[in-house]
C-alpha cells in the first residue's frame, strides 16, 4: 500500500495520429457489483452502509520549523483516528449516495496547540448502471482548516478556514449543468461575498462522445461498477472539477492484481484476517477540499476486491483501502475498511 504519482507522457504527433480513432467512445460499462448478485441491475432494496478507520501518516512538512499541523490526533498529540462513512440507498430509478468524513486536526504554533474537527459531507444522486450512472444531482459541504505555505507569525496565519457548499444540477440527458458555490465563511474565502451574495453560479457543458460522465462526489463509488477486466484496463472519464470549473478527463491507471489479508466486519461478523483479492488503481482527480485546491491533480491510490461470483458476490467489489496525499507534503491520509453493512 505504497505511494503513487501519476506521470504524464508526452506523445509525438505520428503516435497521436495512429491513435486517435482509438479515443472514439472509450465508454465505461457498469455492472451493479455492489449487490449479491451482479447480474441484476434493480436498485438494492435496503442500505448499504461502510465505515472507515482514517489514519495520518506524517511527511517531512518544509513549513515544521515555523508551525506543526498534525490530523488525527488530540489536543494531547495522542492518535484519535478520523472517520469516512458512506451511505448507499436504492430508489425507484437509482440511488442516494451519502459520504460524510471526520477529521481532526491540531495545529501548534509558538508551542500553544489548537484542536479543530474538520468535516466534509456530500449526497449524490443518480441513475442505475443500466443508464450509465447518469448523475442528476450533487451537493457537498466543507468545513475545514487547511494549511498554508507560509511563515505565520500568529496561530491564526497556519491555515485558512473554509465553509462552503457546492451544488450542482444536471438537465435531463446530463449534457450539461449548473454549478452553485455558497460561502458560509465569514472572511469570503471562496469568491467576494459583496459581489455575489446568493452565491456564484456557473454553467457548463459536458461531452459524452468519447468518455463516460460521473460525478466527482460518485466517482470512487463507480469504479466498483467496473468489471474485473475493465478496472484492471486503464480507463479515462470526464469529471467536473469545481475549483478549476472545467470538465476534467482523469486517469484511472491499474497496477497488478494483489492479494492481502484484511480484517473488518460484515453485517457484524468479523471475518478475521482474509486473504481478499484486489485491484490497486490511482487515479488524479479533484480531492475533497478539505486539501484545498492546492491538492487537485495529486494521485490517490485505491484498492478495490475483485468479483468473486458474479451471482454471489460476497465482497461487492468494495473499496479497501484508499491513500490521499494532503497539501505540501504534509503527509497522507489512509483509510481501512472497519465494518461493511451489505444491502440485501
Amino acid at each position: 500500500m505504497k505511494k503513487k504519482l501519476l506521470a504524464g507522457a508526452s506523445l509525438a504527433l505520428s503516435a497521436v495520429l495512429l491513435t486517435a480513432c482509438n479515443t472514439v467512445n472509450q465508454k465505461l460499462e457498469f455492472n451493479t457489483n455492489w449487490a449479491l448478485n451482479t447480474l441484476i441491475d434493480t436498485p438494492i432494496s435496503s442500505v448499504e452502509t461502510l465505515t472507515y478507520d482514517v489514519d495520518f501518516d506524517a511527511a517531512s512538512f518544509f513549513q515544521e520549523e515555523y508551525y506543526q499541523v498534525a490530523y488525527c490526533k488530540d489536543i494531547e498529540g495522542n492518535k484519535k483516528l478520523g472517520v469516512y462513512e458512506t451511505r448507499l440507498e436504492g430508489k425507484a430509478d437509482g440511488y442516494l449516495y451519502t459520504t460524510t468524513l471526520t477529521l481532526p486536526v491540531v495545529y501548534t504554533f509558538g508551542g500553544a496547540s489548537t484542536l479543530f474537527e474538520d468535516t466534509v459531507t456530500s449526497t449524490v444522486e443518480f441513475r442505475t448502471a443500466q443508464k450509465s450512472l447518469e448523475p442528476i444531482k450533487s451537493t457537498k459541504r466543507v468545513v475545514c482548516h487547511s494549511p498554508v505555505n507560509a511563515e505565520p507569525t500568529k496561530a491564526e496565519g497556519c491555515y485558512v478556514s473554509y465553509d462552503y457548499e457546492v451544488i450542482i444540477e444536471y438537465n435531463a440527458d446530463c449534457t450539461g449543468g449548473t454549478m452553485t458555490q455558497i460561502d458560509y465563511s465569514a472572511a469570503g474565502t471562496l469568491y467576494d461575498k459583496a459581489a455575489y451574495p446568493n452565491g456564484k453560479t456557473t454553467n457548463f457543458e459536458i461531452d459524452k462522445e468519447t468518455y463516460s460522465y460521473l460525478d466527482n462526489e460518485q466517482l470512487l463509488f463507480a469504479l466498483r461498477g467496473l468489471s474485473n477486466t475493465e478496472i484492471s484496463s486503464a480507463q479515462k472519464v470526464n469529471v467536473y472539477n469545481a475549483s478549476t470549473k472545467i470538465v476534467e478527463t482523469v486517469s484511472v491507471t491499474p497496477s497488478s492484481t494483489d492479494s492481502e489479508k484484511f480484517s473488518f466486519t460484515i453485517n457484524g461478523t468479523p471475518i478475521g484476517d482474509t486473504p481478499i483479492t484486489y485491484t490497486p488503481v490511482s487515479i488524479s482527480t479533484p480531492l475533497p477540499s478539505i486539501f484545498a485546491s492546492t491538492n487537485t491533480g495529486a494521485a490517490q491510490e485505491l484498492h478495490y476486491a475483485q468479483t468473486v461470483d458474479p451471482s454471489l458476490n460476497t465482497y461487492r467489489n468494495v473499496m479497501l483501502y484508499m491513500e490521499v496525499p494532503v497539501a505540501y507534503n504534509i503527509g497522507s491520509l489512509t483509510y481501512k475498511l472497519k465494518n461493511a453493512v451489505f444491502a440485501n
